[in-house]
């Protein structure tokens, strides 16, 4: 504290007195510090933990939504750990999946950066009234509430993207056809990899959202249907990802205990069956149902997208 000086006058007198205050300096040494070490602690575990769930959760939905309808098996059952095993092979192949869908369609990949940096910018230029401190500058204020209108058309634009005819035309079921079995792959890199985009320019334009200066009614309004947004793509993200993981995952191949020779592909379980995949004589690919107690007899491994690239063979 700064010393307090006060002029001490007598009567008759044209001396000054100066009296002197002095704050007494105290030393706080690092022992003398609140030990944070528990709350780092706690802070650390609840971030991990809520890390593992919404990988989990991720690789739950993305399974069940994504995957199984894509293999004409809705009722396609995952184990508990499934979803954290799914999650992680999907986070796995996302840099892949970016790369090869820009290698395919570049235009896609150069949409979905532009609408990154866009925010990202954003994010940097906003200036976040301190408070008690000066108003922010007319530029600014204007800047803010442009940001705001940006944000909502960002929002409708991202929200139409997930339900859009566009993209669910190029995430559709597995072909019938091995010759449309490329194409098929390709269009679920592009719409997994733009997904991935959208993902995480959502989450800037959240950001974004609530740095800027703008009344408290229109940034709940704003932050709120940003949130809402991000949850949405993390969902449609999930669903197209994870469905490009277990295609090229690799898959037991498998002989059914029947006489046949017929290579197929173990895909997993219903209720009360086991859910095959094999190419018929015809070159057409087909999901088959068993009963889940017929003896199989595993002698390899191999993907969806490897199966069906190795048994086509030239038409008559």
């Amino acid at each position: 504290m700064s010393n307090l000086a006060r002029p001490i006058v007598r009567p008759g007198t044209t001396r000054t007195k100066v009296l002197l205050v002095r704050q007494p300096v105290k030393s706080v040494r690092k022992r003398d510090e609140p030990d944070r070490t528990t709350l780092h602690l706690t802070i650390g575990v609840i971030v991990a933990v809520g890390i593992l769930v919404g990988v989990w959760l991720m690789g739950h939905l993305g399974f069940r939504l994504g995957f199984a309808p894509a293999v004409r098996l809705p009722e396609l059952l995952g184990e508990p750990g499934e979803g954290l095993a799914t999650g992680t092979l999907m986070l796995l192949s996302v840099p892949r999946v970016i790369i090869l869908a820009g290698v395919v369609d570049p235009s896609w990949l150069m949409v979905g950066f532009a609408l990154i940096a866009i925010p990202a910018a954003g994010i940097s230029a906003a200036k976040v009234p301190a408070p008690g401190g000066p108003r922010l500058s007319p530029a600014a204020v204007t800047f803010s509430f442009v940001g705001a209108i940006a944000a909502g058309v960002n929002i409708l634009a991202m929200l139409w993207w997930t339900a859009s005819q566009v993209r669910n035309d190029k995430i559709g079921e597995l072909p019938i056809g091995l010759g449309s079995a490329d194409q098929w792959l390709e269009n679920l890199q592009t719409v997994a990899a733009f997904d991935v985009l959208m993902v995480i320019a959502a989450a800037l334009w959240a950001v974004l959202v609530l740095r800027l200066a703008i009344p408290r009614w229109l940034k709940a309004i704003t932050a709120s249907a940003s949130f809402f947004t991000l949850v949405v793509l993390a969902v449609a993200m999930s669903i197209s990802n994870a469905a490009v993981a277990q295609i090229e995952a690799d898959r037991s191949l498998v002989f059914v205990d029947d006489g046949s020779l017929d290579q197929q592909l173990l895909l997993g379980f219903t209720r009360g069956h086991a859910a095959l995949l094999r190419i018929t004589p015809n070159n057409t690919v087909e999901t088959r149902l068993i009963e889940r107690d017929t003896r199989l007899t595993v002698y390899g491994r191999q993907s969806i997208i490897d199966m069906l690239r190795e048994e086509r063979v030239p038409g008559p």
